[in-house]
């Protein structure tokens, strides 16, 4: 709901921020691999976004 309001607004600020630096303070893993392991996540987010930009009417 929150990535279809800000869709809206034509502002796309996930809070992606916020979660990898805690992420990587409570796994202890470094940044690179955290990183690493959401940009899977953000690609289909993206795509996600676009095909329901393109439905709109």
């Amino acid at each position: 709901m929150l990535l279809f309001c800000r869709s809206l607004t034509k502002k796309m600020t996930p809070p992606f921020g916020i979660n990898l630096f805690t992420a990587v303070s409570t796994t202890g893993e470094s940044y690179d691999s955290v990183v690493k392991g959401v940009l899977s996540f953000m690609v289909v987010m993206w795509f996600v976004f676009l095909f329901v930009r393109s439905c709109r009417d």
